[in-house]
């Protein structure tokens, strides 16, 4: 069976800031919306955030919007990255705030290699798979995901 394989990465450390917690939802708005557009296709969507403060707050969206597919929606969270790492992501993100440096390539690449590992992990301790192909045009909704992959299942 396929299963396209859905991944954003998020790397804001806190949802209180103007704006955050607006694009956020609207971010979990994309995910289930992929998911539900895909009603004959096979879908399992994975974001990653900070911590579980925000987790909780993706919980109440999925709510919210009545979300009957939440099995498919997976919450990751990288608050376990090293603490000198998360450092440096606030520091990248104040530093771009503050316009002095719209540089954002370290955050950026940290979190979606942590997004990438997260979502291989959970597959291999969850299924036999092998992978078909990594090109974001295989899934039919336009969106730039920072993790795509289509895998075919084993049965088992």
């Amino acid at each position: 069976m396929k299963y396209h394989i859905l991944g954003m990465a998020k790397s804001c450390l806190s949802i209180e800031k103007a704006g955050t917690s607006r694009n956020l939802e609207l971010d979990i708005l994309r995910l289930i919306y992929s998911i539900d557009k895909s009603q004959s296709d096979n879908v399992l969507a994975f974001i990653l955030i900070y911590n579980k403060t925000i987790a909780d707050r993706i919980d109440l969206w999925k709510n919210k919007y009545a979300f009957e597919k939440s099995d498919k929606l997976h919450v990751l969270c990288f608050d376990d990255l090293s603490p000198s790492t998360i450092i440096q992501i606030a520091e990248e993100k104040k530093a771009n705030s503050n316009f002095s440096n719209s540089n954002s390539d370290f955050g950026k690449k940290t979190i979606e290699d942590e997004l990438e590992k997260k979502v291989n992990k959970y597959l291999k301790d969850n299924f036999q798979y092998k992978s078909l192909s990594k090109d974001k045009k295989n899934f039919p909704v336009g969106i730039n995901w920072d993790f795509y992959e289509l895998i075919e299942i084993e049965s088992t």
